[in-house]
């Protein structure tokens, strides 16, 4: 995870985690005792508007209401004797019994049923909807009670908040912290019909508050712990973030004082993904890089040394040869005209060694320093491996040197390449042959094929070999092997080294591997086909030249 990433997620986490534990904290609050204080605060809700709400209730059905028409039955009881009147005021369904009905001469209760029933889209109405809003109700004509379930003591809490003779008022609407009632009285033609609705449960402005003050305590506690929450998350996640970056920096700081003091092997090995462990990873990358020029430097320092080395040597050889032969002709040593001619013969070829250095030294300046010019072209390589080989078979045959061929792709092989440099590689290869055999005759096997757009040409010999811890080292410029040391004059020690460029120059490589069947020395030359122009043909086996 990126630093940016990182950063994102912490902020998530300052927001969320913060909130997470609040909203915990509180619901945990809110379940031992918000939910109290909740309820109180919808009953102050509902019973505010209660009042209203009745009003409302009552003012709905007052149309309906004001089309009342009372029995005569329950006028005469108004006006009739106290035993009747009593007996409707203070009726109740469950006082009345079979043995009143006897007593009195009107059925009260049947008359109420039946009146209640006749007025139902009024009277039920209204019973319904106060009852459903938490309400007690009394409907009364005049004095006569048509229907009522208020609670005994109601009249002493309706007393307590209108007043006495609440029963003259017409209408009013009024409560307390206790308890609310709501009376509304309709004119009729006969008389007058009023409706009472009373309420017990009613929450008032003082315990409205307290409700209130407890609700705001629990907001600032959620205020409080979301406060401390996030200044906790702040803290954690900022010590989180810092000590990844701290170590990753720290890291950094020890690899720089480890570069300063020259240990260019340390290495930080930071398996963050990311940017200061990238940064990490590109520091090791960097102290790598760093170790490996140095020793490439150190090692070109020893390869300019021995190279320095090798020149002395190798100028040093035939110059001393060439002042020996001339003292000699000078001294009168070579007194006889055959020596004289040997002498001469000497210091010609001692001459043409020295001028083959030279070139070749200037050869390999050149090559290594990148400033050759290939005079490329599209070869059969095939063709041209042939031809060299048909151009030096004398040559070959002087040097009783054989060649046979195992493996031989034929057909159209093009590569890019410099004729003439080409020419030199397969010379050098053969020289080495020749110089480094511990037998008069030798045979050297040659291969050609073709893999993954690639051609190969291997030669191998039968000589000495070279042991493998030097098969490398074979390419660097006048290094020579233990056996070759005992024969100084063999060469200039740049022959491999200019076979090298070469290779690299053509986009190819050279390498030294073991001898088929263990003995002698194989080179395998790797070059790019030219893709354009080549169609590989079949193999030829076993062809001797």
């Amino acid at each position: 995870m990126n630093i940016r990433k990182k950063l994102t997620l912490a902020s998530l986490m300052m927001i969320l985690l913060p909130i997470a534990v609040s909203v915990l904290l509180c619901v945990m609050v809110f379940f031992f005792h918000g939910s109290e204080n909740l309820n109180r605060l919808e009953e102050l809700y509902d019973n505010d508007n209660g009042l209203l709400n009745v009003q409302t209730i009552l003012y709905n059905y007052q149309n309906q209401i004001l089309t009342y028409e009372p029995v005569e039955e329950i006028i005469e009881a108004e006006t009739g004797t106290t035993e009747s009147s009593d007996a409707w005021e203070n009726w109740d369904d469950d006082d009345w019994d079979d043995d009143d009905e006897e007593e009195n001469s009107v059925d009260y209760k049947a008359l109420l049923q039946e009146e209640i029933r006749r007025q139902n889209s009024a009277f039920g109405g209204v019973v319904r909807e106060l009852t459903n809003i938490g309400y007690y109700y009394e409907i009364y004509y005049d004095h006569i009670v048509l229907a009522s379930d208020l609670p005994e003591d109601a009249a002493v809490k309706i007393t307590d908040i209108a007043g006495e003779g609440y029963e003259k008022l017409a209408s009013f609407a009024v409560a307390d912290g206790k308890s609310s009632a709501v009376k509304r009285s309709y004119i009729l033609e006969e008389g007058t019909l009023s409706i009472l609705a009373y309420c017990e449960n009613y929450v008032g402005s003082s315990s409205s508050s307290q409700v209130i003050r407890d609700i705001l305590s629990i907001l600032g506690l959620f205020v409080a712990v979301l406060v401390v929450s996030i200044v906790i998350s702040i803290f954690i996640l900022t010590r989180w973030l810092s000590s990844g970056m701290k170590k990753s920096l720290n890291q950094l700081s020890e690899g720089v004082r480890q570069v300063q003091d020259g240990n260019l092997s340390y290495r930080i090995g930071s398996k963050k993904k990311d940017e200061l462990g990238k940064a990490c990873q590109e520091f090791d990358e960097m102290t790598e890089y760093l170790e490996n020029s140095v020793r490439e430097r150190e090692k070109y320092e020893e390869a300019k040394k021995q190279l320095l080395a090798g020149i002395s040597h190798d100028l040093r050889t035939p110059l001393t040869s060439i002042k020996a032969y001339v003292e000699g002709l000078r001294d009168g040593i070579a007194n006889t005209e055959e020596k004289k001619r040997r002498y001469y013969d000497a210091i010609k070829t001692r001459t043409e060694d020295l001028a083959e250095l030279i070139d070749n030294l200037s050869l390999f300046s050149r090559f290594d320093r990148g400033e050759y010019h290939y005079s490329m072209e599209r070869i059969d390589f095939g063709e041209f491996v042939n031809s060299f080989f048909k151009e030096h078979e004398i040559e070959f045959k002087n040097n009783q040197l054989s060649l046979v061929k195992t493996v031989w792709e034929k057909g159209n092989l093009f590569i890019q390449g410099d004729w003439k440099q080409l020419k030199r590689v397969l010379g050098n290869l053969i020289d080495n042959t020749i110089k480094y055999r511990e037998k008069p005759k030798s045979v050297v096997t040659a291969a050609m094929y073709t893999a993954d757009d690639r051609l190969y040409l291997e030669l191998s010999d039968d000589g000495p070999g070279v042991p493998e811890e030097e098969r490398n080292k074979i390419f660097d410029a006048f290094f020579r092997g233990d056996k070759a040391r005992q024969n100084p004059g063999n060469g200039s020690g740049l022959g491999l080294s200019i076979v090298k460029e070469i290779m690299k120059g053509h986009g190819g490589s050279i390498r030294a591997e073991e001898g088929v069947g263990g003995k002698g020395l194989k080179f395998v030359m790797e070059f790019p086909l030219d893709r354009e122009t080549n169609k590989a043909g079949g193999k030829i086996n076993d062809r001797n030249w």
